[in-house]
């Protein structure tokens, strides 16, 4: 009966250092012990677990099916100099840049290509057209970022909003199979 942050708050209240931990968990990693996660309503909670010095109590957040793999490339509007360290932009003014960039891919102004170039804050991917090559769920990257391309379909182009900015995403290949992912918050006591 408790709303989305009245239950957060709850669940962070609760734990052992007032933290919530998420992970996407697929049958092959997952820790829950109890099968009837895979068939159990989101909301569903689990435990507690005694597990070594902790008791751990855990929570299905979401389900999704999601490609096992994809290749994306992107362009990102940061809020930060990264040779500086110090803010380059707002929140705000990051993604008012990013709606204007989508816009002249879309009605073809530019090529997504020209713009990495031209705009893209993220030095690292710069020189590779912004693609950092075929990644699956357990590639190190924000989980929005991942999600454009694991959830999304080849051709696909979206904005997504992480710590480091906002991320103009185009979807260039997913794999052809799929698996169930499971969101699961965890929280620990002693």
């Amino acid at each position: 009966g408790k709303t989305i942050s009245e239950d957060s708050a709850f669940m962070s209240a609760e734990s052992e250092n007032n933290n919530i931990s998420f992970k996407n968990m697929t049958r092959k990693t997952m820790v829950i012990r109890d099968t009837t996660i895979y068939k159990d309503p989101i909301g569903t909670v689990y435990g507690p677990y005694n597990e070594g010095a902790y008791f751990k109590v855990y929570k299905l957040e979401g389900k999704s099916n999601v490609a096992d793999s994809c290749r994306v490339r992107h362009i990102l509007i940061g809020t930060m100099d990264m040779a500086t360290q110090k803010a380059k932009r707002s929140l705000p003014q990051a993604k008012k840049t990013a709606d204007s960039v989508l816009v002249l891919i879309k009605d073809k102004k530019f090529t997504f290509d020209t713009l990495i170039k031209m705009i893209s804050d993220d030095m690292g991917s710069i020189d590779k057209g912004g693609d950092y090559g075929w990644f699956g769920e357990d590639k190190g990257f924000v989980e929005p970022f991942k999600n454009a391309g694991l959830l999304g379909k080849k051709g696909d182009l979206s904005i997504v909003e992480t710590q480091f900015g906002y991320h103009i995403i185009e979807v260039l290949d997913v794999s052809g199979t799929r698996h169930e992912s499971y969101k699961i918050a965890e929280i620990f006591k002693l």
